[in-house]
């Protein structure tokens, strides 16, 4: 199965090097040609057999031989629409050898012909990038990893891994095809193409299914489309968790969960007897992998199912766990667009239903939780509240806490990371058998029970080895993650001179974000067109939360990051710089998605020393008011803000200081106010007591709504002013008066700002 897949995978790469030749000598040999470098190249493969598959692919006919019927087939259902019940059987052509991918936000823009990058996933309007320079770097990277793999016995797999993850890099911006108008990636159709190869490979009727998609059958549901959901993630990241050790197991838990969905990704596929290649993704808590649709893979199944339940209920009481649904599909519903939107939807809807069907408890009525004897508050684990715990570096923890402090240590410290079968000196077990293995030298492990290998640094540099960013970005000092306490310390630089404050307060906020209308656009858009189309989809809004984000916006600032992936975010740090990464993150989103979603954000500022699962409560309420967000403008300002339509805004919005706000008015505004009130400080002595008294006029103008006699805040404005301020100066004045009359919100949450950055310790 696993020759199957890596035949169907590799059938293709032809293409990258031959739109290569073609650009930089203006002639090429056939694709089929291509594929050979690559066997030579790389000693990992069997090439033979190899061979003799990929050569199949190209055949008018069906070849007699199964094996390669199958590799055959493969190709063949992952570039067809299936429209009019026939396999897609053209030539290749090439009309366009220039011809960018569009981008999967707007049909008239393009990704650049690139690698995949942080700076390379916004839309584009012309061509940008070449081959001949994306295939001399792919061909640089290639030598590294056959440089490091060469004398490694008994690693094969982890050299695919490390392969096709540079395939990815460097063809997931590439179009498929360059003679249709809207082509899937390359990647992603030979990704799909060895997904496919190794799934119908594990079927009991493999011979029936080939026959069948001989007739131009393609109505059995011969797969099963399985989805796995961690639910309860919040509450497991944050439930109990003391302020003081927060820094050392936040990021950790929430690393913990994308390690763990992993591992059971692996665990399931193993059970089944499927290759690899048939994981789908792994990502935000959730994954998705193809099988047969056959009884022994159900029953396996349901096996499985009570297997994480025993583990959720025995290690965490049954707070969180992972559920599991699948869906019957025949070929039509993956390929096909009217068919895989509807079968999509049948997906969502059996996942949605686990999560009301958490541990099936009719099954495991008789359970009774391991609970530890002997606990008093001696001995009671100061992270988790729960558990029995023993004496460590000054407070007390129990083994599976210990779990998350280690893990979050090593991913500080550590470089790589090995999902592996044999436990090594401090290997964390993660489920029945599977260990993590972190270090930073990978010359000096053996990698022969190793699953997978990882470098878990958030940056773009390629080493040679599968790269997953798992660290994402926290603080540190001296190889220790910062306390809250420390995050807080770092809040308005510019007030801190000699290393003592003068200045500013000092405070962390916890920024929540979430895309508004994904589900929608999911949908209605042209992104459920095909299996390929969402896959990349999927990954790329990923790609933007979990690598783009801390890549551009935290490797320098005091952020921590709990979590970022999917299609949200969580971020604690100093509060000034929280409120800035907040407005960088929707504004690039917004560019990202060529304004077509936007990003509601909840921005609660607290002192480090509040329990933090009250921060993130308060965090959670702030966004859904966000996302709630609905208002209408005066004429006015809908004219400065182009993606206000007749008058309404709805959702885009932040929710800080206590106030929810359209993101563009409270951008325009903040900057304003922000610049003006700097100006203002050169010229006038600013007392306290005069940005207090402009906040109650805020408060007035807000509450005018309501109660008519508020309108006095005008008189009064007037009046506060020539006697505090100035007789003389009117524009100051006129700025102040338009403010709090169009934005009073906007304008007393940017104040608020103001005052918190100048105010005296």
């Amino acid at each position: 199965m696993e020759k199957l897949a890596l035949a169907a995978f590799l059938h293709d790469i032809g293409k990258f090097r031959q739109r290569y030749e073609l650009e930089a000598q203006n002639r090429a040999k056939d694709i089929k040609d291509y594929y050979k470098f690559f066997l030579e190249k790389n000693n990992f493969l069997p090439k033979n057999e190899i061979e003799e598959l990929i050569k199949a692919v190209f055949e008018k006919e069906m070849p007699d031989d199964i094996q390669k019927a199958i590799v055959w087939v493969a190709d063949k259902i992952s570039i067809s629409n299936l429209e009019e019940n026939k396999l897609d059987l053209e030539e290749y052509d090439i009309k366009n050898i220039k011809k960018p991918l569009t981008h999967i936000f707007c049909d008239e823009k393009y990704f650049p012909i690139k690698k995949l990058s942080v700076k390379n996933i916004f839309p584009v309007d012309r061509v940008e990038g070449s081959y001949k320079e994306l295939w001399d770097e792919f061909e640089r990277d290639l030598n590294k990893i056959n440089k490091i793999f060469a004398n490694k016995e008994n690693a094969e797999h982890l050299k695919i891994n490390a392969f096709e993850y540079l395939f990815k890099k460097y063809t997931s911006l590439i179009p498929n095809r360059l003679d249709v108008s809207k082509s899937e990636p390359l990647y992603e159709h030979l990704r799909m193409s060895a997904m496919l190869a190794g799934v119908i490979g594990a079927m009991e009727e493999k011979e029936e299914f080939i026959e069948e998609i001989k007739k131009g059958d393609f109505e059995k549901k011969r797969f099963l489309l399985i989805a796995g959901d961690f639910f309860g993630i919040q509450d497991f990241i944050f439930d109990e968790v003391k302020t003081k050790y927060a820094a050392k197991t936040l990021r950790a838990k929430s690393a913990y969960i994308q390690i763990l969905v992993k591992v059971l990704a692996f665990y399931i596929v193993e059970k089944l007897n499927l290759p690899y290649f048939s994981i789908i993704s792994t990502h935000a808590g959730k994954f998705e992998i193809l099988a047969p649709n056959e009884k022994r893979v159900i029953e396996i199944l349901t096996k499985i199912k009570d297997e994480f339940n025993e583990f959720f209920l025995d290690n965490f009481f049954g707070e969180t766990g992972v559920g599991i649904a699948y869906e019957e599909c025949n070929v039509k519903e993956l390929v096909n667009k009217k068919e895989y939107k509807l079968f999509r939807e049948r997906l969502a809807n059996k996942v949605e239903e686990i999560k009301f069907k958490k541990f099936d408890l009719h099954k495991i009525k008789e359970k009774i939780f391991k609970i530890d004897e002997g606990i008093d508050n001696q001995s009671l684990c100061d992270f988790c509240q729960k558990r029995k715990g023993e004496s460590k570096e000054g407070y007390v923890i129990c083994d599976v806490c210990k779990n998350f402090v280690d893990i979050g240590k090593n991913l500080v410290n550590n470089r790589f990371l090995a999902i592996s079968k044999e436990k090594k000196d401090n290997d964390i077990e993660v489920f029945k058998g599977y260990y993590l293995h972190f270090f930073d030298n990978p010359s000096s492990v053996k990698l022969k029970d190793d699953v997978a290998l990882y470098d878990i640094r958030t940056d773009e540099e390629f080493k040679g080895y599968e790269k997953w960013e798992l660290s994402s970005y926290v603080a540190t000092k001296n190889g220790e993650v910062l306390t809250l306490e420390e995050l807080a310390a770092l809040s308005v630089e510019e007030g801190i001179e000699n290393n003592e404050r003068t200045k500013g307060v000092e405070a962390i906020m916890a920024l929540k974000g979430d895309a508004d209308g994904m589900g929608d656009f999911i949908k209605t858009s042209k992104v459920t067109d095909s299996f390929s189309k969402f896959n990349f989809f999927a990954k790329m809004v990923d790609y933007y939360f979990s690598v783009y984000v801390p890549i551009s916006f935290m490797q320098k600032e005091p952020f921590y990051t709990v979590f970022a992936g999917g299609d949200d975010l969580f971020v604690l740090g100093a509060w000034d710089k929280t409120i800035e990464l907040a407005k960088n993150v929707r504004g690039d989103f917004k560019r990202f998605t060529e304004n077509r979603l936007s990003f509601s954000t909840g921005l609660i500022m607290s002192k480090a020393n509040k329990p933090v699962n009250f921060i993130a409560e308060f965090a959670e309420k702030a966004l859904e008011s966000a996302k709630d967000f609905c208002c209408k403008k005066t004429d006015k300002l809908c004219k400065e803000v182009k993606e206000c339509k007749e008058g309404y805004i709805k959702k885009d919005a932040v929710s800080v200081f206590g106030y929810t706000l359209n993101w563009d008015f409270y951008n325009m505004v903040r900057k304003e106010v922000l610049e003006e009130f700097k100006k203002f400080e050169e010229t006038y002595e600013v007392k306290t007591t005069i940005l207090y008294r402009l906040l109650d006029l805020a408060d007035m103008r807000i509450e005018m709504e309501k109660d008519i006699k508020k309108s006095i805040w005008k008189s009064k404005l007037c009046y506060f002013y020539r006697r505090n301020i100035s007789e003389k100066d009117n524009d100051f004045l006129a700025f102040l008066n338009e403010k709090i009359e169009n934005t009073p919100k906007e304008f007393k949450a940017s104040l608020i700002e103001y005052i918190y950055k100048r105010r005296s310790k």
